[in-house]
Order: C-alpha cells, then sequence, then structure tokens
C-alpha cells in the first residue's frame, strides 16, 4: 500500500526489488532483531524494578529508623516490634541484591539494545542500497547482509563502511 502511494507499482522492477528485500529482511534479519529487542526490553524492564525496589527499601529503612529514634523516647516498648521490621526491610534488601547480582540486568540491556540498534542500522542501509550493499548483486547483497546480521548477534560488530 505504501510502496502505491508513492507510485511505485509492484510490477515495475523498483517495486518487485523492494519487495523482494523486504521478504528477505523478514525471514533473515527481523527474527532476529525481534528477539534481540524483546531481550533488551526484558532487561530494561528487570533494571527498572531491581532500582525501584533498592528505592523503596532505602526509603521504608528511613521511615522505619525515623520512628525508631522518636519511639526510643516515647514508646520504648515498641522498640522490638519497629526492630523487627528494620530486619524485615534489611532482609528484603539482600535478597534483591542476592537476586539482582546473579545476573545483572543493566550489562544485558546495554548489550542486547546494542545488538538490537545495529541490526536496525542493517535493516535501513540494506533497503536504502547504502555501502556496503550498494555495489553488489542480489545474491551477494543477501550474502552480505546475513553475514553482518549473524556477526552482530554473536556480538562481532562489523566494520563500519565509510560514508565518504
Amino acid at each position: 500500500e505504501v510502496l502505491e502511494k508513492k507510485g511505485i507499482k509492484f510490477d515495475s522492477p523498483e517495486g518487485q526489488r523492494i519487495q523482494a528485500d523486504i521478504d528477505f529482511l523478514g525471514e533473515e534479519l527481523m527474527r532476529l532483531y525481534r528477539d534481540r529487542d524483546h531481550n533488551a526490553a526484558m532487561q530494561q524492564n528487570r533494571y527498572r524494578l531491581y532500582q525501584i525496589g533498592f528505592t523503596f527499601l532505602a526509603m521504608f529503612a528511613a521511615v522505619l529508623g525515623s520512628f525508631q529514634s522518636l519511639a526510643l523516647a516515647s514508646y520504648p516498648r515498641l522498640m522490638p516490634l519497629v526492630a523487627l521490621f528494620e530486619t524485615v526491610v534489611a532482609l528484603g534488601a539482600v535478597y534483591l541484591a542476592t537476586i539482582s547480582g546473579r545476573e545483572p540486568p543493566l550489562p544485558l540491556w546495554l548489550r542486547d539494545r546494542r545488538r538490537a540498534e545495529q541490526m536496525r542500522r542493517e535493516y535501513f542501509r540494506f533497503m536504502l542500497n547504502l555501502a556496503p550493499y550498494d555495489v553488489m548483486d542480489v545474491i551477494k547483497r543477501q550474502q552480505t547482509l546475513s553475514t553482518r546480521v549473524a556477526d552482530i548477534n554473536r556480538g562481532d560488530f562489523p566494520e563500519e563502511p565509510g560514508i565518504w
């Protein structure tokens, strides 16, 4: 539809090339891109959840500490109960630190986000026939894209083609 609105017919050579590129990208790149993008979003949410959890526990510990200092003079009988709550908050912080330290979400989030964004770049380079895809035949373009996307997915970022 978008191509037809721009005046490109699917029976024209340009329209057929664009449709073939879109089909190839759907098979070769989009599956890996969606996976990396989803993993990055999941790790981002984990990171934010841990940060909110630590902030909430710190705030709750500060409120309990303030209440404990006030209760020491006025209501000394409440001290064991306040100390119990402080212990529960401390155990919650230890638990959160333990589960967040096993597999820290921030480096995983940044790793997956970088790979997803690099794949997005390759998508647009391929569609716009930019370097390194500009001087190749169809098969070589597709092989180059497949190789570059596989390298990106493994964490080996291909050399950037020069702009000039």
